[in-house]
């Protein structure tokens, strides 16, 4: 199976590089994205030698397009499984072992990142990985601005700029890929086992 994302990823990526350079006092959405050539790739996880001791690709369908990363080796990807209908979600390959769904599509994951406080890579329930951030016009007027500040540049791109409730509900939409890696963990441990 060979994925291509959709042209409206394209644009949602390169929203993702407008909201990284927005100037914000108090909250900004900043990501580690690739900037040199192309601002995605295809990402071999299950032929990834960190992650497994065999190739997996034979045995399971899925493929992983990557756009942003981190220092100590976390991919944030599409994850395009076999029987995905619409618009794939976006997981976090994470360097100590977090394999999370982090939101329903990239669109939505904007949306959580703005709405949100910095997620928490290590919680497995969406509600817990995306605290909800206190916005008040009087109190916090800083973040309230800030806030607004990336909702008006998301608009060029995002139509209906869904909720936080709303896009937390939508999880249930795809499987857990913790428990997918669970899977092939388990056939590579079987694989390895034949070989000794």
């Amino acid at each position: 199976m060979q994925v291509k994302p959709s042209k409206h990823f394209e644009k949602l990526l390169d929203l993702l590089h407008q909201l990284n350079d927005v100037d914000t006092q108090e909250h900004n959405i900043y990501l580690d994205l690739f900037n040199s050539g192309s601002k995605y790739c295809t990402y071999n996880f299950l032929n990834d030698i960190s992650w497994f001791n065999n190739d997996l690709t034979p045995y399971f369908e899925d493929q992983f397009v990557e756009f942003a990363g981190e220092g100590d080796g976390s991919s944030f990807c599409l994850w395009f499984y076999p029987d995905l209908v619409g618009e794939p979600p976006v997981v976090y390959i994470g360097s100590d072992y977090e394999f999370i769904t982090i939101a329903p599509s990239m669109e939505d994951f904007i949306c959580l990142k703005i709405q949100s406080q910095e997620p928490y890579f290590f919680e497995k329930k969406p509600k817990e990985i995306w605290e909800k951030l206190y916005i008040d016009k009087e109190d916090v007027p800083e973040i309230y601005n800030d806030v607004m500040k990336l909702k008006k540049v998301a608009s060029t791109v995002i139509e209906s700029f869904r909720d936080r409730k709303s896009i937390l509900k939508d999880f249930k939409k795809h499987p857990k890929f913790h428990k997918w890696v669970k899977k092939v963990e388990k056939k590579d441990e079987e694989l390895q086992a034949e070989k000794n």
